[in-house]
């Protein structure tokens, strides 16, 4: 937090060696979501500061219980702080009585509540967290695979990395059964079987890793245009070889490994010392895809 907008806190030291009744008062009088947003990440930094002096300190000595007791403090006033997240996220309609620290990561995240954080990831973890909590029926199309959705009253297709409007009924005939091979009137037009059999109702976990599925599909394919120059430039003048080069990532909570393999290389060392050298822009694809905990792996040969 910009110590200028605490108008009422002490003089303009660092954060953490502020007073944290001081910075409590502070936020009693500034009492708004925007001032819980700015301080909340500065509160934990201040109370893992303090840990740290406290840990430097030697035990038992009169400084180490000083930091421990500001320690606390920051942590009870952190604590607080993330108690009034629940309350504004109950007041919203998020329903926090399971497991939901994803959830609540997301919320967080989404809100500038850990303004550092926010990233394209986060984004993509925000976008999660509301598709999962929106009451949402997913179906697969069998034949095709093709994933869809009903929201409200509204269908909706997956393609293209994107989700369209069914304007064209395409879901709804198949749910209901509509034979278009049957002539108008006749009482066979809808409720055929063979047609309903065709779509599945399925999981927002099944969804979501078939888009993800989708989505690294359709990656991989623009990467292998992109460098395909570059990879015969490579393989004219090679680089450094590698080995067990990877990149790891999370997409739509499910956890995947790409392999030299997976783009076609099948050389070894040296394809895997190309593979390391764009590991860089992979990555920064993969983010823009909506991709977490990306970690490229690659050592020398």
């Amino acid at each position: 937090m910009e110590n200028s907008e605490m108008n009422t806190a002490p003089e303009m030291i660092e954060f953490s060696e502020q007073n944290p009744s001081d910075v409590k008062d502070w936020y009693v009088n500034n009492h708004t979501e925007k001032a819980l947003a700015e301080l909340i990440y500065d509160v934990l930094l201040a109370m893992c500061e303090a840990d740290d002096h406290a840990n430097a300190c030697e035990k038992g000595s009169e400084e180490h219980h000083e930091w421990l007791s500001i320690a606390m403090e920051w942590e009870s006033l952190y604590c607080k702080l993330e108690d009034e997240i629940l309350a504004i996220m109950e007041k919203e309609g998020f329903d926090l009585s399971e497991g939901t620290d994803e959830t609540v990561n997301a919320f967080r995240i989404s809100r500038g509540y850990d303004k550092i954080f926010y990233t394209a990831e986060a984004a993509a973890a925000e976008t999660a967290a509301r598709m999962k909590k929106e009451k949402n029926t997913y179906y697969r199309v069998k034949h095709n695979g093709m994933i869809a959705k009903k929201s409200g009253w509204d269908y909706w297709i997956y393609e293209n990395d994107e989700w369209v409007r069914d304007t064209e009924s395409v879901i709804s005939d198949m749910i209901h059964g509509y034979d278009a091979g049957e002539p108008e009137g006749s009482p066979y037009g809808f409720g055929s079987t063979s047609v309903m059999d065709e779509i599945e109702e399925i999981s927002y976990e099944e969804a979501m890793e078939k888009i993800a599925e989708d989505i690294i599909a359709n990656l991989i394919f623009s990467w292998r245009k992109k460098y395909r120059k570059a990879k015969q430039e490579w393989d004219e003048n090679p680089g450094g070889p590698a080995k067990h080069a990877d990149i790891c990532f999370t997409l739509f909570n499910c956890r995947y490994t790409l392999v030299p393999e997976d783009f076609g290389f099948t050389k070894g060392p040296m394809d895997e010392g190309f593979m390391e050298s764009i590991h860089k822009e992979l990555e920064k694809d993969l983010k823009e895809a909506g991709a977490s905990e990306i970690e490229s792996c690659g050592f020398p040969d």
